[in-house]
């Protein structure tokens, strides 16, 4: 089989290859802390400069505009989460029900009466309403209220407020209906 002087050149060839690769890997292992040295450094230097980046902006005074825009910014953040909670809280009626009482008043116009500024505003389970304009004749005004009163939008609202004015050089009256008065309103 083998003879001692085939074993004994197997283990040296053996033995030369591990001194070879113990070699090898202790080269590695210098050239390998040599670069974990350098990049060491870098990351002092690196930490250095962070630091300094950091105090350097500490240091510099608070921006009005960029106060300013946060601030706006909140404010349209807020609003948006308030359009929210109504939306979610049944807003979508309130929304459709400005829609509807619209439509109840294109839905009963009255020659000689018109409009001239419509306030509709959503407060808690009401709607608040702002009628004004003008009339060729006085009794016009309570006719077109009743015919709004047989309207499902205009169903429960009480009209708090009426305003009739005539003008002195005899043209069409005013007139101003809401739920609220003015001083009640916001």
């Amino acid at each position: 089989m083998f003879s001692a002087a085939v074993m004994l050149q197997t283990v040296a060839a053996a033995l030369a290859l591990m001194l070879l690769l113990y070699g090898w890997n202790v080269f590695q292992l210098n050239r390998l802390q040599q670069q974990l040295g350098a990049l060491r450094s870098q990351e002092q230097a690196l930490a250095a400069r962070v630091g300094e980046a950091a105090r350097s902006i500490g240091n510099r005074p608070e921006s009005r505009e960029l106060r300013r825009t946060l601030e706006e910014k909140r404010r349209e953040r807020d609003g948006k989460r308030r359009l929210a909670a109504v939306l979610a809280n049944g807003g979508a009626h309130a929304a459709s029900g400005f829609a509807e009482t619209l439509a109840a008043l294109a839905r009963h116009p009255l020659p000689g009466l018109w409009l001239t500024s419509v306030a509709i505003e959503q407060e808690q389970e009401a709607l608040a309403l702002s009628l004004q304009g003008r009339a060729e004749r006085g009794e016009l005004v309570p006719r077109w209220v009743q015919a709004l009163g047989s309207e499902a939008s205009f169903q429960g609202a009480r009209f708090r407020y009426l305003h009739l004015a005539t003008p002195e050089e005899g043209g069409a009256l005013s007139f101003h209906l809401a739920t609220q008065a003015p001083e009640e309103s916001r």
